[in-house]
């Protein structure tokens, strides 16, 4: 899987990041951030705390709804 984003889906999501109160959701923005940065699922995984699963799943999450689908989604 290529977790690529565009310049633009990257200050959306930093904008967003700045916005949001809600921890669990600010971490979701970080860990799509870590994965478009280059770094490896597994290291985003150790670095959060989560599950490889998980961040792959925040991912797509954001891929197929953006930020609302990332943020909106309860799993």
């Amino acid at each position: 899987m290529i977790f690529e984003l565009s310049p633009r889906q990257i200050k959306d999501l930093k904008n967003k990041y700045r916005q949001i109160i809600d921890k669990r959701q600010a971490d979701r923005i970080r860990v799509v951030l870590a994965l478009a940065d280059g770094n490896s699922v597994a290291h985003v995984s150790r670095l959060f705390l989560l599950g490889e699963d998980t961040v792959r799943r925040y991912f797509c999450l954001f891929k197929e709804g953006g930020i609302n689908g990332l943020l909106e989604s309860t799993l």
